[in-house]
């Protein structure tokens, strides 16, 4: 009876699957979207088959001809939606060799997304978990990435060491964070202002650093370059400290800065207090 019933949760699962690979293949935006549709649809179905067997664990995989060494599937199906199905991290650059700060690259799939979209870009990429680091170095060592500089340290508001959340039994977790109480252990890591690697005109910042985007990037307002990056992605982590609420104070600092912004959230209704 319990198999029957996880096939029934298991075919909203295959109708939103299906949903989402029409999207990909009417899309006129995603190049390469038969290799992104044979990805995408090899990875659900992997992911299809760990929920009618929840004792299934898939150890390897390879994209788009690549190996990717990750920890947990699940987690790997998401960073590739985020990544390469929903395009996140889209931008149109001025050149056809942008300069790319990636900060919270995880195990770097947004890395490989940037260099197959830009073959000559530039990247540099900042990971604070040390687990996930070497997962990361690993995919840049098989995949043969150019041009891309890796920093194990997280991003903050100052050059030092921080202290790092973490969940010793999840590995990789996009939640891992310097900023919040997010993980039951806690190790300290090297930290760097972002300022100091924003020697020139970035094309594009992606910032995912778990809620310390605001430290971010009121320090690189204050050391004059903010205005030196042409487009971002920032991942706002609402209410990591339960008590703050300092949303309006991001938009507020990216208009003093001359910056317009589109806005996405898939919130559940209606609002609850304390929900962003």
């Amino acid at each position: 009876m319990r198999f029957f019933r996880r096939l029934g949760g298991a075919s909203a699962f295959l109708i939103h699957v299906l949903w989402t690979a029409s999207q990909i293949h009417r899309s006129a935006a995603i190049p390469d979207k038969g290799a992104t549709l044979g990805a995408y649809l090899k990875l659900k179905s992997k992911h299809f088959l760990t929920k009618l067997f929840p004792g299934l664990r898939f150890k390897r995989e390879t994209l788009f001809g690549y190996p990717v060494v990750f920890f947990d599937y699940f987690t790997l199906v998401c960073i590739f939606e985020t990544v390469f199905v929903y395009r996140d991290y889209c931008f149109q650059p001025a050149t056809n060799r942008p300069f790319i700060l990636d900060c919270g690259s995880n195990i770097g799939l947004s890395v490989l997304y940037f260099k197959r979209q830009f073959p000559e870009s530039r990247v540099i990429a900042f990971e604070p978990d040390p687990d996930t680091f070497a997962a990361l170095e690993k995919n840049a060592a098989g995949q043969g990435w150019r041009d891309v500089e890796l920093h194990n340290c997280a991003v903050y508001a100052r050059t030092g060491e921080v202290e790092f959340h973490y969940d010793p039994e999840q590995p990789g977790a996009v939640r891992n964070s310097v900023d919040g109480d997010t993980g039951p252990a806690v190790r300290r890591v090297p930290a760097v202002a972002l300022s100091e690697f924003i020697r020139e005109e970035v094309d594009f910042l992606k910032l995912d650093v778990e809620g310390a985007e605001m430290a971010v990037l009121e320090e690189v307002a204050r050391s004059g370059k903010l205005r030196n990056i042409r487009a971002m992605a920032v991942e706002y982590h609402h209410h990591m400290v339960p008590t703050e609420d300092r949303f309006s104070e991001l938009l507020r600092l990216l208009e003093d800065n001359g910056y317009g912004y589109v806005l996405h959230d898939t919130p559940e209704r209606p609002f609850a207090r304390g929900q962003f």
